[in-house]
């Protein structure tokens, strides 16, 4: 639920999900939330190389995003605005303009000492990570 359009629930309306493309080949991590004031959707895309892997446990995990590379990211107009005029990101937080971190600015990081009572899927996620 992305709660009333004056108070959207950011947090409460977000997806990760996989899209698939058999020809010609290709896998899309593609995660979004509801848009300002509920109006549409913020989104990112990226593709997955065909000689790797990514596990998804419905939680954010597209970061450094190339804006200016379209093979490999796709993304909702104006992708930062929102994270922007939130604080939640800026542009001088990168390297370049053409970057910008989707899960630093729209993914849910937990306080630090409450990680054990995430669910198990998140947990799974940072253990394949972790190596």
């Amino acid at each position: 639920d992305g709660g009333e359009p004056s108070a959207p629930v950011y947090s409460g309306s977000s997806e990760c999900l996989a899209v698939a493309d058999a020809i010609p080949g290709d896998v899309w991590i593609f995660n979004l939330l509801t848009g300002k004031g509920n109006a549409s959707a913020i989104w990112a895309a990226q593709r997955i190389p065909s000689d790797h892997v990514a596990p998804l446990a419905n939680a954010f995990t597209i970061r450094k995003m190339s804006l200016d590379d379209p093979e490999n990211y796709l993304y909702s107009p104006g992708v930062t605005k929102l994270a922007e005029e939130r604080g939640w990101w800026s542009p001088r937080d990168e390297h370049s303009s053409q970057v910008f971190d989707f899960f630093g600015a729209y993914g849910h990081t937990p306080e630090p000492g409450i990680f054990a009572e995430e669910p198990d899927n998140q947990r799974t996620v940072v253990q394949y990570y972790s190596g």
